[in-house]
């Protein structure tokens, strides 16, 4: 918690209009005009300034004078080793503790679960998802996926918003050729 605290106020303190968001287990705090999609989950708390009030997972940085790739290479400049910094969607980047990526959530799963890469399909289509997309042995962009994610995947489903997923998923299973 200290650490996200020290990482909160180099933040706060270094980059000009920024807003923050906490994310833990128990929630996410915001700061008050820090926008994103899903603003009807449960879980989130806006206040005037988001605090840091318990174990994080992941500090959120907006601004709206900066584009979010100019943002997320200040941050990278100003946390220096603190953290790894992603862009998850448009509109805001994401600081993680070191080492932490979406692929190395798949991997503690399969450790659990006793599979292997050779067995994965791992659906991406941001930045953040690029070590996810690199290290599954089925790497699936969405239709609507940056260009980025679209070169690394070998695959490619339909939109998000149009089960992009459950039909890869059948063309998969070999109702359809993939």
């Amino acid at each position: 918690m200290q650490e996200s605290r020290r990482l909160a106020a180099i933040l706060r303190g270094r980059l000009d209009d920024v807003r923050l968001a906490f994310d833990s287990l128990g929630g996410c705090e915001l700061d008050e005009d820090f926008r994103i999609g899903w603003a009807d989950s449960p879980g989130l708390s806006w206040s005037e300034r988001a605090e840091v009030s318990g174990p994080v997972t992941k500090v959120m940085v907006q601004s709206d004078s900066v584009p979010v790739a100019i943002l997320a290479e200040k941050v990278r400049r100003e946390i220096a080793s603190m953290g790894a910094v992603a862009i998850p969607a448009p509109g805001f980047v994401d600081v993680l503790p070191v080492g932490v990526d979406h692929a190395s959530h798949l991997r503690s799963l399969c450790r659990q679960g006793k599979a292997s890469a050779a067995t994965t399909v791992a659906f991406g289509a941001v930045p953040a998802d690029l070590p996810l997309l690199d290290w599954s042995d089925i790497p699936v962009a969405m239709a609507d996926a940056d260009l980025e994610s679209m070169d690394v995947a070998g695959y490619l489903a339909g939109p998000h918003d149009e089960e992009g997923v459950a039909e890869f998923i059948e063309r998969l299973l070999g109702k359809q050729s993939l």
